[in-house]
């Protein structure tokens, strides 16, 4: 039946470089497609069973038969009319693996799948699947069976189609003969053990293609032609060209390993270390965690490409050939900077961003997540930690901080006043001597010694305090049906970016260091590192409806709401003040209850109280001594501890980050004689024993 065109765009214009009337490094389907014989003598094929040990089949009957009809076939017509070209030249399109370049010869379009072409000459996976599909539907030939064991396969890339070399008895190619061929071309530079791994790699690559493509290419391509041919072309492109693979420029220390590359999984060494391929060279890796339970459950196993970012190389100390590297030396993967790939994506360096992680994907313990998008919907007041020489830390809100820089410059002040006075008590100075640099430098000297020892011996030399700020922010992802909140922390947060990073913003963030969750909050940790990168994408009314994201709703208006929550869930409150009673100097306990549990009219509706236990740091501390008893009263970032379900008491901590403020209006006085609130103040009264 007549066969339909290529598809659009494979074809090129006629190349001014022709291949030549030499068929020498181009495998058998090159020379079937072309229209010439390819002659196998019995004897031949009868010895290379004999040297690979076992009974090596012939190709299946498709291959033969297109033998016989290329053996008969003229030269294809001048017009280059793909309906009028012979039949075989019709069912299989011609492929050059040797140029890579696509070009004419003898009135053919060579279309190139590899070797030295260019990105946009290579025909690309979805052209090769409608070839694949178009000899599909018109091959009268069975194509369901398997390929043969992958030992028999492997060794048949050493079988010889076309007598390269000359040898006219033997048509098993060993890797000392490919050596022997390449360093009689001139190719002086490659060892045997260069040789190996190519032709391992290369073997590889061209059964993938069989695999993947299996009416194209099927028990058609690999052979020792094409093995011999592809190592050819690598030794100019590494050697000549210095055109290295990814793996080959990272151990040489020429690209860091951090960048994102595709690579192939080439072997599952053990439970905890995989070997991954750039189609060129191999390296271990070794597996986190929860790596190592995706490679148990089958999701990560032999030919899968990943999509990797952050990997870390170990113990290389120095520039190294990937062959010299010692097996010690290793990639560090992590759970949240390995992705699947497609299988039809190019191994090396990426050349597509990574996918933006979503939040509620992002492991604790899975290490760095290396791009992810976010609404910022709150920034905490800033935090300030110090560190003493004992190695003691304390913490402090901006409020503390401002008096605790005052006190400790007070101190110094007081100090290096003393020192002066003293100093005045025991020396007198003639005014002669006031001319005299020697003895005024050596006075100066003497006077900044005992200041800085006594600003040691009384702890004041110097303050070790460190700038924390901290954002709560929402997942922003293309139609997630999955909603992921997060805390995010700044180490030493500059002005400006503190002055961007307001809520309502949404920001492409990079290089987030996942931390393990603790007990205090159920929301996701992240920190900041030194390679943290903030890229505005506008704010939340901007966005494209493409993307989703969604504000928390952080606002308790029931009291009861809470007894389902977990430890340390984050919420806001506004109500009534019942009871403030004072612990010590700065801390508080306040029973309040919501506007909403109680109506004016004296209507209990749900008689729960909440008691919010204030720390000395919560910002805002100084209005809780002016407030008093039935006033409106305002918590930000509350944290919820338990739920008294006998008392119908809730209660919550406000720390470092919360904050306290009064309303401006008062509760109504009426509101205050209600049965409603009595009831309340006398279950507070039993509650404190009053």
């Amino acid at each position: 039946p007549p066969s339909p065109p290529p598809p659009s765009g494979t074809e090129k214009p006629q190349d001014a470089m022709a291949l030549g009337g030499s068929t020498m490094g181009v495998s058998s389907l090159f020379q079937m497609a072309s229209g010439k014989a390819v002659h196998i003598s019995e004897d031949a094929l009868e010895k290379a069973r004999t040297c690979l040990g076992e009974d090596f089949d012939a190709p299946p009957a498709v291959a033969s038969d297109a033998m016989a009809v290329a053996a008969e076939v003229e030269a294809p017509p001048s017009n280059g009319d793909w309906e009028s070209r012979p039949s075989i030249d019709r069912l299989y399109p011609i492929f050059d693996l040797n140029s890579g370049v696509d070009k004419r010869c003898g009135e053919k379009v060579f279309y190139a799948v590899g070797g030295e072409a260019s990105r946009e000459e290579i025909l690309s996976s979805e052209a090769l699947k409608a070839l694949d599909k178009a000899v599909e539907d018109r091959c009268e030939f069975d194509m369901s069976a398997d390929l043969e064991g992958l030992r028999s396969h492997v060794k048949r890339g050493m079988l010889s189609c076309v007598s390269l070399f000359g040898l006219s008895k033997e048509t098993v190619i060993s890797q000392e003969t490919f050596l022997a061929e390449m360093r009689k071309g001139g190719f002086e530079k490659c060892t045997i053990e260069w040789v190996a791994n190519h032709c391992d790699m290369i073997t590889l690559k061209l059964l993938k293609y069989e695999l993947e493509f299996p009416f194209l290419f099927k028990y058609r391509l690999l052979c020792a032609e094409a093995v011999y041919t592809m190592l050819c072309a690598r030794y100019v492109k590494e050697f000549i060209r210095k055109r290295w693979s990814c793996l080959h420029k990272i151990l040489m220390l020429e690209k860091h390993c951090s960048q994102t590359m595709v690579l192939v999984v080439s072997k599952i060494i053990d439970a905890e270390t995989i070997e991954l391929s750039d189609g060129w060279y191999a390296i271990g890796a070794k597996l986190d965690k929860l790596l190592c339970e995706k490679v148990s459950l089958g999701k990560i196993h032999a030919g899968k490409k990943l999509r990797l970012a952050m990997g870390q190389l170990q113990n290389l100390q120095a520039p190294c050939h990937p062959l010299e590297v010692s097996k010690e030396v290793f990639l560090a993967l992590q759970y949240n900077s390995v992705f699947p790939a497609r299988q039809s994506e190019v191994l090396g360096f990426a050349r597509r961003a990574l996918p933006l992680v979503p939040l509620s994907q992002v492991q604790p313990i899975g290490g760095i997540v290396p791009s992810t998008a976010v609404l910022i919907e709150k920034q905490y007041p800033s935090i300030f930690m110090e560190r003493f020489p004992d190695g003691t830390m304390t913490m402090r809100n901006q409020h503390s901080e401002h008096k605790a820089k005052e006190l400790f410059f007070s101190k110094r002040e007081r100090i290096e006043e003393d020192i002066r006075e003293k100093m005045q008590r025991e020396f007198s100075i003639d005014e002669d001597e006031l001319d005299d640099p020697v003895k005024i430098e050596a006075m100066m000297q003497d006077y900044r010694r005992r200041v800085d020892e006594s600003f040691r011996e009384h702890g004041v030399l110097e303050r070790n305090v460190t700038g924390l700020l901290r954002l709560r922010v929402s997942q922003v992802a293309c139609k997630s049906k999955w909603n992921g909140s997060a805390c995010i922390s700044l180490w030493r947060p500059g002005e400006d970016l503190m002055d961007r990073l307001q809520p309502g913003m949404i920001f492409r963030v990079t290089h987030l260091m996942a931390k393990p969750m603790h007990s205090r909050s159920p929301l996701l940790q992240l920190d900041s590192t030194k390679s943290t990168c903030w890229a505005p994408m506008g704010n939340m009314y901007e966005q494209p409806a493409s993307l989703s994201f969604e504000m928390s709703e952080t606002l308790c208006s029931f009291t009861h709401s809470l007894c389902g929550q977990t430890k340390g869930y984050e919420f806001d409150f506004s109500g009534v003040t019942v009871k403030v009673q004072r612990h010590g100097e700065a801390q508080y306990s306040v029973f309040m209850v919501s506007s909403k549990d109680v109506s004016e009219n004296g209507k209990e509706n749900v008689s729960w109280m909440l008691r919010v236990v204030v720390e000395c740091q919560c910002n805002g501390l100084g209005h809780l001594a002016r407030v008093g008893d039935f006033q409106n009263l305002s918590f930000q970032n509350l944290s919820f501890d338990f739920a008294d379900t006998r008392n119908r008491i809730v209660t919550a901590n406000a720390g470092i980050q919360s904050i306290v403020t009064p309303a401006v209006k008062f509760c109504n006085k009426n509101t205050n004689k209600s049965a409603s609130y009595a009831s309340y103040v006398q279950r507070v009264k039993r509650l404190l024993g009053c």
